[in-house]
């Protein structure tokens, strides 16, 4: 009975740490930053990962609290040894820009491995682009696409966005632009605005689906929405001619 009462306390103490960090999260949302750190900060201490991660993101990004960096690392470094996939991925960035620490790509790539092995698909992007340039490990194209296609399966936008450039280019594989629109339309679906603005670039193309200046301007449009100064250039430009031809 003992250890049943303990395990339920332990259960009970996860779900309020975890609700604090849900808290946190909408404060975010809502830009009260000074709610929303001390939430972090309630989890943190009490030993809840996510809270410190998150609390990472905010001495990183220096939102309502002046940025800190070495804060930042410390967070993440403590979050990933305790099993947050998403930490050992911003520890990665870390390591593979250079940000306060010595630029290791080997170390980034392992960290990256840790996050995907963990399910983040947003460190198995990042593992992707290192296997793709053979940045810390040796040039795969085939795992890199492995990697982008399981992320892209699971709706990460970056993950479809790259691979239909590597169905655009052909690279690693027969070059194919049917195959190229239809990851850069999941992209776009995704909120990704690079994958509005390529798919755009085929349609005015005619490139891999069927050509139209007016599914060009509705894909320049949701890149340039999203802020993607390309899309608005495109956009433009497409209109100019447009009108420069009546």
């Amino acid at each position: 009975m003992k250890q049943r009462i303990v395990v339920m306390l332990v259960m009970l103490f996860s779900i309020i740490n975890a609700s604090g960090v849900d808290q946190g999260i909408e404060a975010i949302n809502q830009k009260d930053y000074e709610k929303a750190f001390n939430y972090f900060e309630e989890a943190c201490n009490d030993g809840y990962h996510q809270g410190c991660y998150n609390l990472g993101i905010m001495y990183e990004k220096g939102e309502g609290i002046k940025q800190d960096l070495s804060k930042a690392l410390k967070l993440y470094t403590n979050s990933c040894e305790a099993g947050a996939s998403n930490a050992c991925n911003n520890l990665g960035v870390f390591y593979s820009k250079g940000i306060i620490v010595k630029k290791n790509l080997l170390k980034a790539v392992d960290l990256y491995q840790k996050s995907c092995s963990f399910g983040y698909m947003q460190g198995c992007f990042n593992l992707a682009i290192a296997y793709e340039g053979g940045l810390g490990v040796k040039q795969d194209l085939l795992k890199a696409i492995e990697l982008y296609s399981e992320g892209c399966s699971k709706n990460n936008a970056y993950s479809c966005h790259n691979l239909g450039v590597i169905y655009t280019y052909g690279k690693g594989v027969e070059q194919d632009y049917t195959k190229a629109s239809k990851f850069y339309l999941k992209a776009c679906e995704g909120g990704d605005p690079t994958g509005c603005n390529n798919l755009g670039v085929l349609y005015k193309q005619g490139l891999g689906v069927s050509q139209s200046d007016e599914k060009a301007i509705e894909y320049y449009v949701k890149a340039c929405n999203l802020g993607y100064e390309d899309g608005c250039y495109n956009l433009g430009f497409l209109y100019a001619k447009k009108h420069i031809s009546k």
